[in-house]
Order: structure tokens, then sequence, then C-alpha cells
């Protein structure tokens, strides 16, 4: 059954669908792999969201060769990031999820918000204390969250990423946003 992304990426030209397609596999090696380091909780985070990727973006967002390109290029990515490959795809993915209906663009950056915030609290604090994103993911989710116009209304989780310009100050900010999956 195709998808409604999978719908949306049949008016893209072929290197834009490529760049929507791969777009799990490399923000999985952008944000798990963003202090150097693809632990095993990360690689746990990252099973995850393949498979929520299958299902909420569809199928050829994992079996395209696009996304296999990618996917084999994984250990690449994490070891030895290309800073101007990852804001060449960033803004392309910002242009593409600018052409999306409203409605799917919304599922599209509630999918990678949560994306995100999986992988980087994976394997982050200590006995549970603390932040668990660290710096360098903390940097690279908050790149993706202003590329990408993803609102971001949960205030711990905007402290998290200090959106706000300020560090976590303790505030619990109710309930954290749940996204459908």
């Amino acid at each position: 059954m195709t998808t409604r992304f999978e719908q949306f990426a049949e008016g893209l030209t072929d290197r834009e669908r490529e760049t929507l397609f791969a777009t799990v596999p490399v923000l999985i090696a952008w944000i798990g792999g963003a202090d150097g380091v693809f632990d095993g909780a990360e690689l746990d985070a990252a099973i995850d969201e393949l498979i929520a990727g299958s299902v909420v973006l569809g199928d050829r967002f994992r079996h395209s060769m696009a996304a296999e390109e990618a996917f084999a290029r994984i250990p690449e990515m994490v070891r030895a990031p290309d800073k101007l490959e990852f804001h060449g795809h960033l803004m392309r993915l910002r242009d593409i999820v600018r052409g999306m209906p409203d409605d799917l663009a919304g599922e599209f950056r509630a999918f990678v918000l949560h994306l995100g915030l999986h992988l980087a609290r994976a394997s982050g604090s200590f006995l549970g204390l603390g932040d668990p994103i660290n710096e360098d993911e903390r940097l690279v989710l908050t790149r993706i969250v202003h590329a990408l116009d993803i609102p971001v209304s949960d205030r711990r989780v905007r402290a998290s990423l200090r959106l706000d310009g300020d560090d976590d100050d303790g505030d619990d900010g109710g309930p954290e946003e749940t996204l459908a999956r």
C-alpha cells in the first residue's frame, strides 16, 4: 500500500525523491553519530526508527535505492561526517518539506522530531541523571529543527535543545509531546 508520503514523492524530481527517501538513514547517522560514537543503545533506537519510518512514511523510505545506499553509508557518515553534505541534504529536505501540503509536512516534521529525540536520548545520561542529549547531538538536532521549521511547543524539549537560548532551568514544562505513530 502506497502512503501519502510516497504519493507526494512521485511528483518530485529524481534528486528530490532520493533526498526524501534517504531521510531516515541520513538522520540516523547524523544524530546518532553526532558525537562520533554510535553505541548499542543508539543502534537499538535506530532500528526502532527504521521500522517506524517504514510504517509511518512508507516502505520506499527503507527499500528504495536511495535509502539502501544511505543505510550502507551510515558507518562512513558516523566515522567521517561531511558537514557540507549534511548542510546540502538538509537544505534540499527543507525545500521538499516546504512544498508538502500542510498536514503532510506537519506529520513529517513530527516524525523527524520524534526520531531525533529518540536517537539523541538513547545513551546520553549516566544513571538517568542530567540531560541525555549531549552537546554534539543538541547542535545537530537544533539545526534540523530550525531548517525544517519544526514547531517545538513542549517546554522541556525546548529547554533541552536550548531553543530559547536558555539552559534547562529544571522547569518540568508539563507532559512531553506525544507524537503519534
